[in-house]
């Protein structure tokens, strides 16, 4: 069945819209929009945006770090343990597991002097290693793991945490997988950052 003559859909003035079906059509034009925009985006980019839409209404730190290692977890075929170190300060030059997803249990502690996620604490500065057996510095939590990558997360200049990315097959991380898990761990940076700030703004509040 074809349009009936003489109505032009892209005429606003002839079409009246009830506020229902209005609001069902800016939903659809934001949906075509998100589509369009996402075409011609590499998998790293289409989910970096993903996680940047979640950050956005994030209940917290910790719920943002367990939803960035389950997804990278699912979504990077390759990416088989990913997880989170933090700092505490309790335990000077300590890092402490968090949020993680994997099949192996990590190490509960890593000290600054040991292992690649130590030499990223203690540099401040990505560390890829895509081939374990000719590193001396790993610390292996299971004999399945042929690649690493750890990245620090900092805010402003304080280590705060790492992201640790592990890999079953030599040769996993490209410069496109360093540059896409480094966008995370500023992505988690500038959420702590921001809820540092907040956190600050109403004790000052508060105390006035």
């Amino acid at each position: 069945m074809g349009l009936r003559p003489g109505l032009n859909l892209t005429d606003k003035g002839n079409v009246a819209f009830s506020p229902s079906t209005a609001y069902k059509y800016r939903n659809l034009k934001v949906q075509v929009f998100e589509q369009v925009q996402g075409i011609g985006m590499s998998k790293h980019e289409q989910l970096l945006q993903e996680l940047e839409g979640y950050a956005r209404s994030a209940t917290g730190v910790e719920a943002l770090m367990a939803h960035i290692a389950q997804r990278l977890h699912k979504e990077m075929a390759r990416y088989n343990w990913v997880g989170f170190y933090l700092a505490d300060e309790s335990l000077p030059r300590t890092l402490v597991v968090g949020p993680y997803e994997g099949s192996f249990l990590p190490l509960q502690r890593i000290s600054f002097d040991v292992g690649l996620c130590g030499l990223a604490a203690t540099t401040r500065r990505t560390v890829v290693v895509n081939d374990i057996s000719a590193n001396l510095r790993y610390v292996s939590a299971t004999d399945l793991v042929k690649s690493e990558m750890v990245v620090p997360i900092l805010v402003g200049n304080a280590l705060v945490g790492e992201i640790d990315v592990e890999s079953y097959f030599v040769g996993t991380f490209s410069k496109q997988d360093q540059e896409f898990v480094e966008a995370c761990t500023a992505l988690v940076g500038r959420f702590m950052e921001k809820r540092a700030g907040e956190a600050a703004n109403t004790s000052e509040a508060v105390n006035k």
